[in-house]
């Protein structure tokens, strides 16, 4: 079985910012957040108290709103309370590094 500290050092590599592993772990607590609550009123809170203060950048929210709801409907299935909670929660952002940082480099390079 691979370790959180394979894992997380693989998603920093991915992310090319190895050997900053800190930059990783605040990703991972994102992704995180997201997995468990999705789009909450919290979230919501916030992206209308910025928009507030700057009306332009609410299609920039909207794309976040859109990003985190479709990573919540994707990868809430893995969040199962239990001793492996946090090697699967591990497991589903290493799947999620891969694509996002991977695959989309691979497609956007000429």
């Amino acid at each position: 079985m691979t370790d959180l500290n394979e894992i997380l050092v693989t998603c920093a590599k991915l992310r090319g910012c190895y050997p900053l592993i800190h930059r990783t772990l605040h990703e991972f607590n994102w992704f995180i957040n997201v997995v468990i609550w999705g789009w909450n009123d919290y979230r919501q809170f916030e992206m209308n108290e910025a928009i507030k203060g700057s009306p332009d950048i609410e299609s920039v929210w909207d794309e976040i709103r859109k990003r985190e709801t479709e990573l919540h409907e994707r990868f809430h299935r893995v969040y199962v309370y239990g001793d492996c909670e946090l090697l699967n929660m591990a497991a589903a952002f290493q799947e999620y590094c891969v694509e996002e940082y991977l695959i989309k480099d691979l497609k956007d390079d000429p």
